[in-house]
């Protein structure tokens, strides 16, 4: 929570830690490297209600990813690149109308 408010979000944000990929959110975050989040793409799709939110990839593995997760009905919402790193944004495709944020 505190790095939203330093982030200075658009909208309220509340947050609640959940064990394991299985667990039901309206968002689910994660932040590790390519190769797990493509084995987890069932489980993280399942778990995500609206959205996704995809961090720790590495530029060469975007596609890749973005493939997987798109083949599961999930579509890019943003995508924020820093040096050689990539978060990804998507939304499932059953949330209707995509909302795209605009990173300032």
């Amino acid at each position: 929570q505190q790095n939203a408010g330093l982030n200075r979000t658009p909208v309220p944000l509340h947050f609640r830690v959940a064990s394991g990929p299985f667990a039901r959110a309206d968002t689910v975050v994660a932040n590790i490297l390519a190769r797990p989040l493509i084995a987890m793409a069932p489980a993280l799709c399942r778990s995500a209600r609206a959205h996704l939110v995809l961090s720790g990839l590495r530029t060469a593995d975007r596609r890749r990813v973005e493939r997987t997760y798109a083949a599961r009905g999930f579509v890019i919402v943003a995508r924020v690149t820093l040096e050689d790193w990539v978060t990804l944004t998507l939304a499932a495709s059953s949330v209707g109308p995509v909302v795209r944020w605009r990173h300032s």
